[in-house]
């Protein structure tokens, strides 16, 4: 199962670019930088995610009592 966070980051479209005077390098360096951000989140989520299930799991395995059936 994925982490799925919701986040808002704002990726400007070219054409929006384009009407505010950006230079094209200066669009890409700008998307490849919120691309960075946002997989950057995914993954903190996906950590965190992860540390709670072990949280969970810990807790739960406290309360479980060993048998042996013969």
């Amino acid at each position: 199962m994925e982490v799925v966070q919701p986040f808002e980051v704002e990726v400007l479209s070219l054409r929006i670019l384009a009407e505010s005077g950006l230079k094209e390098s200066e669009w890409a360096q700008a998307r490849f930088d919120q691309f960075n951000l946002i997989e950057g989140k995914c993954l903190a989520a996906m950590s965190h995610g992860r540390l709670y299930q072990k949280r969970v799991k810990n807790a739960f395995d406290k309360k479980v009592r060993s048998r042996k059936f013969s």
